[in-house]
């Protein structure tokens, strides 16, 4: 099962959503992602979603809006992702599509996280497209080897080219 970890500010909106915080036990053979962690952004009125899975920090930016959009936006913000990193979205397994929602047990918001929240304010202030600052995100070489910056990180995992 895919579970995004919520710091604080991400967790009181959604630790109502009984939907996406249900316990589920079963995981999909063949799953490729793990796990994410994620905060909540405030930007010109809209509360928006900032993801960074933990393995090769894809990040996925998307508006948070309510229990019964959140899915639909979590999944139309990954299509866009795997798109521009040409990788086939049918290459996840379902669960990613539509992950369940744990609070972050205590301690500091993931480095990783805090610096992808600083980098996508930034890109906020000169982009208005969601899809723009993610492939902006997704091209930013953080530290952790061996890959460094999430597109690279993802298309060997998939096994996928560059996009030329």
């Amino acid at each position: 099962m895919s579970i995004i970890c919520c710091a604080r500010p991400l967790w009181r909106f959604v630790r109502a959503w009984r939907a996406a915080t249900e316990d589920g036990s079963s995981q999909p053979p063949g799953q490729v992602l793990g796990t994410w962690v994620a905060t909540a952004l405030a930007r010109d009125g809209c509360d928006l979603l900032l993801a960074l899975e933990t393995e090769t920090c894809l990040t996925i930016v998307c508006e948070l809006g309510s229990e019964t959009t959140f899915a639909g936006r979590w999944k139309q913000a990954l299509e866009a992702a795997f798109a521009e990193l040409a990788v086939p979205l049918a290459r996840l397994t379902p669960d990613v599509c539509s992950p369940r929602l744990r609070a972050i047990a205590g301690g500091p918001l993931d480095t990783r996280l805090a610096t992808a929240a600083f980098v996508c304010d930034t890109e906020l202030h000169f982009h208005t497209d969601l899809r723009l600052v993610q492939a902006q995100l997704n091209e930013f070489p953080f530290d952790h080897p061996p890959h460094y910056v999430p597109a690279i990180a993802v298309r060997r995992l998939f096994g996928t080219a560059r996009r030329r």
